[in-house]
């Protein structure tokens, strides 16, 4: 299962910023590391494009899935995001 997206990230620690070294769906693994890792400073907000190759595939054939992304930071924090549907584009 393959995943893209972009997103506005921020977070609230004052003085550490948080380094995105892992993304996948909730309820799979990541199968092939598909993302560069991302920094998010203290006190801003970055735009970044999230994308994961995982399994097991969790979503329906041809049909738009709904659901949360796990990130996962340099000291193997998870934070979910909100639940969002992402369309289907396979053949």
């Amino acid at each position: 299962m393959q995943v893209v997206c972009h997103a506005n990230l921020t977070h609230d620690d004052p003085k550490i910023a948080l380094i995105i070294t892992d993304a996948y769906p909730v309820g799979t693994t990541t199968q092939v590391r598909a993302m560069t890792e991302f920094k998010i400073p203290p006190h801003a907000m970055v735009k970044q494009q999230i994308v994961s190759i995982a399994g097991p595939m969790i979503a329906k054939k041809g049909s738009p899935w709904t659901g949360k992304i796990v990130l996962v930071d340099q000291f193997l924090r998870k934070y979910k995001t909100r639940k969002n549907t992402f369309k289907w584009v396979g053949p």
